[in-house]
C-alpha cells in the first residue's frame, strides 16, 4: 500500500498510468458571441424579444454567459461536465443547473421553483449555428420552446497556453514531495491537440501515459487501482482533479501547474487526500 501512495503522489502532472481509454470525440466549440434568429426560433406563448444574444467563454468544464435581451444584461456560470450549478437570477430566484455532453450534443436540466426545464442543445455542421430545443414543465402546464441562434463573427480565440512538449527533469533544490525525495524523475511529454501523452521514469520504473487537457473525464488503471482525471486550462494555469479508487481505499489529488515566462521551468502544486491524511507537494521541473 505505502509503494502505491508513493507512486501516485510522486507522478508530475497527471499520474503513473499504463492504459487509458480512447479519446471521447471534442464537443464543438462555443466560444464567441451569438445572436437568435427569429424568423427560426419560438418561443412559444411568451412573447419574442426584440433583443437576445448571448457571448461565451469557456475554461475547461465552466461555460461563462454573459445574456443580453430586452431585460438587461445577465451574467451565468455553468459546468458541462454533470456538475450541478447554481445561479442567482435578477428577481433574487435561485435556478439550479446540470448540463454534460452526450457526443456532440449538450443536455441540460434547470429546477426554478417549481418550474423544471429540459434542454437539448445542438450545433450545424459548420459549427455556425447553435439550436436551444426546450422542454418546459410548471404549475400552468407544459410547453415547448427553440431559440436558433447564429454565429456573429469567429469564435472568440483561446487564450495562449503554455507548451508541455519536450524532455523535463526534476529540480530536487526547488522541489518538496512531502516525504522522500526521488533519485530519479523526468518525462516526455508531446501533445496531439487535447491529447497529452507522457513517458515518464523515476525510481518506481518507466509509465506511458495519456489524458486530455480540455475538461473530458479519461479513466485509466494504475496497478490494481482505478484512476478518474480532469484536467482544463484555466488560462495559462493547468488545474487537475484526480481520483484513485482501489480495494477498499480511495485517494483525491488536486493540481494547480504553473510556467515561467519563458516555459523553461514547470512547476506543479499538488494537495492529496491520502489514507493516513493530507499531503502536499511542490514539484518543479525544467525543461532540456
Amino acid at each position: 500500500m505505502k509503494t502505491i501512495c508513493n507512486l501516485c503522489v510522486s507522478a508530475l502532472v497527471f499520474a503513473a498510468v499504463l492504459t487509458a481509454q480512447p479519446a471521447p470525440t471534442a464537443p464543438p466549440a462555443m466560444q464567441g458571441v451569438w445572436k437568435f434568429v427569429p424568423a427560426e426560433s419560438d418561443f412559444g406563448p411568451n412573447n419574442t424579444p426584440s433583443t437576445l444574444s448571448f457571448e461565451m467563454r469557456t475554461k475547461g468544464p465552466v461555460l461563462e454567459v454573459d445574456q443580453t435581451s430586452d431585460d438587461g444584461v445577465m451574467h451565468l456560470t455553468f459546468h458541462t461536465d454533470g456538475t450541478e450549478t447554481t445561479n442567482i437570477l435578477p428577481d433574487g430566484s435561485e435556478m439550479k443547473t446540470r448540463y454534460s455532453w452526450q457526443g456532440n450534443v449538450m443536455v441540460g436540466e434547470h429546477t426554478l421553483g417549481p418550474i423544471n426545464l429540459k434542454d437539448r442543445i445542438t450545433f450545424s455542421a459548420d459549427g455556425k449555428r447553435m439550436t436551444l430545443d426546450r422542454d418546459i414543465e410548471g404549475p400552468e402546464g407544459n410547453r415547448k420552446m427553440r431559440i436558433v441562434l447564429e454565429r456573429v463573427g469567429a469564435p472568440l480565440a483561446a487564450p495562449a497556453k503554455p507548451s508541455m512538449a519536450g524532455f523535463w527533469k526534476l529540480d530536487a533544490a526547488k522541489s518538496d514531495f512531502g516525504g522522500p525525495m526521488p533519485t530519479k524523475y523526468e518525462a516526455k511529454i508531446s501533445i496531439d491537440g487535447h491529447l497529452v501523452s507522457m513517458h515518464q521514469s523515476t525510481d518506481q520504473g518507466e509509465f506511458d501515459m495519456m489524458v486530455r487537457d480540455d475538461g473530458q473525464e479519461t479513466t485509466n488503471a494504475l496497478a490494481n487501482m482505478t484512476m478518474k482525471s480532469k484536467m482544463w486550462w484555466e488560462q495559462d494555469v493547468l488545474v487537475g482533479e484526480h481520483v484513485y479508487s482501489g480495494a477498499g481505499f480511495e485517494m483525491t489529488f488536486k493540481d494547480r501547474t504553473t510556467f515561467s515566462p519563458d516555459c523553461k521551468v514547470m512547476t506543479m502544486d499538488r494537495v492529496g487526500q491520502m489514507p493516513d491524511g493530507e499531503r502536499k507537494m511542490h514539484i518543479v521541473m525544467v525543461r532540456q
